[in-house]
């Protein structure tokens, strides 16, 4: 889209606007969303407060005394921030079985959880490194795609010359399993 017009942003983003609602459907929330008035923040990073997979519906209590049933978690996937980057639960953390039980017990007694997961901070050396952040490269299943510097600079050579469309290097099969994590992530 390109536009001119007198004036500021205002000008700018009410053109995106009604470009993008000519196209782009209103998700529609669940009704929980639409009411929640608030949410409970755990980080459980394996770089920080290092709370187990197990002990995230112990949380569910302090979420239900600040008057709120949500709780978004942070940290709980592998790659070193407390928005970690690889989208595959931390085994520092505990198992998968571990990470799939928590999820039902707070689901269970009435609760709602969501996760963050970050790509930006992908590091383009974790491709090589023994350590993916706080988690030992050997922990981390040989299945979970590790990419390293030398493929983003062939994917971005590829991309910007027209080669590949999208915005990912994932296969089809990939970003349905993934739902593109690493999207937009090569700014070098």
């Amino acid at each position: 889209m390109v536009g001119v017009h007198d004036g500021d942003w205002h000008g700018a983003a009410d053109a995106y606007r009604r470009w993008a609602y000519t196209w782009m459907r209103k998700p529609e929330p669940p009704e929980w969303v639409r009411e929640a008035d608030g949410w409970y923040g755990l980080v459980v990073s394996a770089d920080s407060n290092h709370i187990p997979f197990r002990r995230m519906p112990d949380y569910l209590k302090q979420m239900r005394e600040l008057g709120t049933n949500y709780i978004q978690v942070w940290g709980q996937m592998s790659g070193g921030s407390n928005c970690d980057s690889l989208p595959y639960p931390n085994p520092v953390l505990g198992t998968i079985d571990q990470f799939q039980e928590a999820i039902r017990q707070v689901r269970h007694w009435g609760g709602h959880i969501t996760f963050c997961v970050s790509s930006q901070f992908w590091k383009v050396d974790y491709g090589h490194a023994q350590m993916i952040g706080s988690t030992p490269r050997e922990m981390i299943p040989a299945s979970v795609p590790l990419w390293n510097w030398d493929e983003w600079r062939d994917y971005a050579v590829r991309s910007y010359s027209g080669g590949f469309s999208g915005d990912t290097k994932l296969s089809d099969e990939g970003r349905q399993k993934y739902g593109t994590p690493w999207r937009r992530t090569n700014s070098y």
